[in-house]
C-alpha cells in the first residue's frame, strides 16, 4: 500500500480547510451517512469523535438533523460509550499512535464498536488503521 498522508498530514489538512470547505466535508459525508443508515433502516448516526474533528462532526450531525435523522455527536473524552444498537457508526476517531495501534482506551472502544453488530463509516483513515504502513 502507497502512502498518502500521515496522521499529523491528515489531520494539518483537515484543520486547514476553510469554512465552506469544511461545510462541503461535512454535507458530503452526511450523505453518505444518510445512504448508509437508508440502506440499513437506521434512522439514527453517532458520531464518535476526536476533539479536533468536532467541528466536523456537529456540521455533519446537522446535516443530518435536517433531513429528519437522528444525529448525536460524542466525543471520546467521556469514559464510556453509550449503548450502540441500533445506530449508524460514524468513526471520526484518526486516532493512532503512527504505528497503527490505539491507547489502551480506545482500543477498548473500537472493539466495542466492531462487536456491537451497527454499521459503521469511517470519515478516512478507519480508526486503528496505520495510515503509514
Amino acid at each position: 500500500m502507497r502512502r498518502i498522508l500521515s496522521v499529523k498530514e491528515y489531520r494539518c489538512a483537515l484543520q486547514a480547510l476553510s469554512a465552506d470547505e469544511l461545510r462541503q466535508a461535512a454535507a458530503a459525508y452526511a450523505q453518505a451517512a444518510e445512504e448508509l443508515m437508508d440502506r440499513h433502516g437506521l434512522h439514527r448516526a453517532l458520531f464518535l469523535c476526536a476533539k479536533p474533528f468536532e467541528p466536523l462532526a456537529k456540521l455533519a450531525a446537522e446535516c443530518l438533523g435536517s433531513s429528519g435523522k437522528q444525529a448525536a455527536v460524542f466525543l471520546i473524552t467521556k469514559d464510556e460509550l453509550p449503548d450502540l444498537g441500533g445506530w449508524l457508526i460514524c468513526d471520526l476517531l484518526f486516532e493512532s499512535a503512527g504505528d497503527g495501534s490505539l491507547p489502551e482506551k480506545r482500543q477498548a472502544w473500537i472493539e466495542a464498536v466492531a462487536g456491537s453488530g451497527c454499521p459503521v463509516l469511517s470519515a478516512a483513515i478507519p480508526a486503528g488503521v496505520d495510515p503509514d504502513t
